[in-house]
């Protein structure tokens, strides 16, 4: 297919702006990128690549992404054709009047986050009461602990987890389900309706808190999938309830309980507890997006409210360790210019890290998360403290926090220990050894291995989980190059956790070793495995070495051994033309043999390799 060049007056016309917008403080330029029709979220991360920049989260629905890099380098993702607009600065009003509701919901929330508050100023005290620790997850639905014991293989699900391990440690790719809950008054009296000025704002605190995050940690490879479901337009999102005038009520079953199960029923979620519920939403979604994780952030709208709080003084919590967030517009005195620092905050808890501020009558002692990180920034008598999210929400991380979400990068190479376990790999020589036809044929099985999980809570079953992939094997002979050329997937691409290969390699006579190695995405490599193989060349003639000799009435022959040689067949015939069509009289293993047959005779002896090939006569 032929693939026009888009000219550079057009390239500067869907480049909307004139130049790129560092946006809120947030590091590298960040830019709205409308993509084109098909171009997928694995497409689009591997062309911003090739562009120095990096995807920070893609919102499939609405058909645009927010990458981090220049608007002019973004900008040639136009001539790839991964894109049809890049945006560096808000959306023009015509623009986002023609599009779809997803799009101009996504384009409106560019626009809202590009103004608002970059989390500066004065804020209000800490979080509330905002980490909940989850029951065993054996008690959460004791009728699936079957289904939770074996881990499922899924071709999307990080290597080892099962469906309830739906948030382990905050790298790789994460899927985000905003459900903007809006009460339909069948049950409680509708106080609260949602604008498209408030949805949107809510999604462009979505946009802060993932660009936030992957500034705060640039080793871990970031980005998110976000979904919206707007309950004002969207039947999913709606409860009979008015969330906001009840109280959050976590762990009873007068608030959460009612409208969290109402809402996932709607999803079509309609069995277990409501946390089995919103983890198997969770696992679905990352199914259907291809990402590692998945978190559901439950939003009540409480503009109206005289405080933002549930009825019993909830705003803003999550489980640790999933499945879920629950969050109210206004956050207490936070205020939804601010949602992002708060939402931040809980995906935090999400994947496992717990506060810090005193008010959390936080431990010292206290461990979580896959490598079971203590809390020592805590602020209740643990010694020296330091600005952290989980303390004071600001947008930096310090070592307690680092760990426990599994980011603890213990000998500073610069990749976190949970993506630095290299893989390992097995090698199959298929084909005889020794080879007869010069052809020696090898498979073998590349796979990741999984860093120990050492969480100390059982929101989940511990297993030894990687979301690492395998990106190539090598192989080399009798200690050469390494080299990927020739080696094949058996599925057709090195992608997966788990790969099977193969070549085929022409080898010259003799013994060669053959070694093989796997490299994952994050550049580990595997220590090699090896296989030897004889390949058989031709025996030499015996040539004008052999010797008759008459002794005692007996003939003898002799000859110098032939290389390569196994055997040697001896024709014996009353004349040299009779030789033609003799067959062996005897098979040596020695170059000495004897006939005590009488009469005249005429020989000829060949040379035979290990592989039963004879070499020319010598009569």
């Amino acid at each position: 297919m032929l693939r026009r060049k888009v000219p550079a007056c057009l390239l500067a016309a869907l480049l909307i702006a004139t130049g790129p917008v560092a946006a809120r403080g947030r590091g590298d330029a960040l830019v709205l990128v409308e993509l084109a029709p098909g171009t997928t979220r694995a497409r689009l991360e591997r062309e911003l690549r090739a562009r120095s920049a990096r995807l920070v989260a893609i919102l499939p629905e609405a058909g645009v992404a927010l990458a981090r890099g220049g608007g002019r380098s973004v900008s040639r993702l136009l001539r790839s054709g991964a894109a049809v607009r890049v945006l560096t600065r808000a959306a023009p009003e015509t623009l986002a009047a023609a599009a779809p509701a997803p799009k101009k919901l996504a384009l409106d929330a560019w626009s809202s986050f590009l103004a608002g508050d970059s989390g500066g100023g004065a804020v209000p005290g800490g979080l509330e009461k905002d980490a909940l620790i989850p029951p065993d997850w054996w008690d959460v639905e004791p009728t699936v602990e079957a289904l939770a014991l074996a881990p499922s293989s899924g071709a999307s699900r990080p290597f080892g987890a099962g469906w309830e391990n739906t948030s382990e440690y905050l790298a790789g790719s994460v899927s985000l389900n905003l459900i903007l809950m809006e009460s339909d008054g069948s049950v409680d009296p509708s106080s609260e309706d949602w604008s498209p000025s408030q949805e949107s704002q809510v999604v462009a605190a979505a946009y802060a808190a993932a660009a936030d995050l992957q500034q705060m940690y640039p080793h871990a490879g970031l980005s998110f999938t976000i979904h919206v479901f707007p309950g004002r337009t969207d039947p999913r999102a709606r409860t009979s309830y008015e969330p906001i005038s009840r109280p959050a009520d976590p762990s009873g079953t007068g608030g959460e309980e009612l409208w969290v199960t109402e809402i996932l029923e709607r999803f079509g979620y309609a069995t277990g507890s409501r946390l089995t519920r919103s983890r198997r939403f969770a696992d679905a979604t990352r199914l259907a997006d291809g990402t590692d994780w998945a978190v559901n952030v439950f939003v009540a709208n409480s503009e109206n409210d005289g405080d933002g709080r549930f009825g019993d003084g909830y705003f803003a919590y999550s489980w640790v360790g999933g499945p879920h967030v629950v969050m109210t517009t206004d956050n207490d005195g936070w205020g939804i210019a601010r949602m992002d620092m708060v939402l931040r905050h809980e995906l935090h808890h999400s994947f496992y890290a717990l506060d810090e501020y005193a008010a959390s009558a936080c431990d010292c002692l206290a461990a979580s998360g896959y490598l079971a990180g203590t809390n020592d920034n805590c602020e209740n008598l643990c010694g020296t403290v330091t600005a952290c999210v989980m303390r004071d929400n600001a947008a930096l991380s310090c070592p307690a926090t680092v760990k426990q979400v599994g980011l603890l990068d213990s000998d500073g190479d610069g990749t976190p220990d949970v993506l630095s376990s290299p893989p390992e790999i097995s090698l199959r020589l298929d084909s005889a050894d020794p080879s007869c036809d010069g052809l020696a044929r090898f498979s073998g099985t590349a796979q990741v291995v999984p860093y120990p999980n050492s969480n100390p809570l059982n929101a989940t079953p511990r297993r030894d989980i990687s979301i690492l992939r395998i990106a190539a094997v090598e192989m080399r002979v009798d200690g050469g190059p390494w080299t990927e050329s020739g080696v094949t997937a058996a599925d057709g691409a090195f992608d997966g956790p788990v790969e099977e290969f193969s070549r085929t390699l022409s080898l010259g006579a003799g013994r060669h070793s053959v070694e093989a190695r796997a490299r994952d995405d994050r550049g580990n490599v595997s220590l090699p495995a090896s296989r030897s193989v004889e390949v058989v060349g031709e025996a030499a003639p015996v040539g004008a070495t052999l010797t008759v000799s008459l002794e005692g009435g007996t003939a003898r022959l002799r000859w110098a051994p032939a290389a390569g040689a196994a055997s040697y067949r001896i024709y014996r015939a009353a004349s040299p033309r009779a030789l033609a069509g003799a067959v062996p009289v005897a098979e040596t293993a020695v170059p000495d043999w004897a006939d005590a047959s009488t009469g005249n005779a005429f020989y000829e002896v060949t040379s035979v390799d290990a592989c039963g090939r004879e070499s020319a006569g010598q009569k």
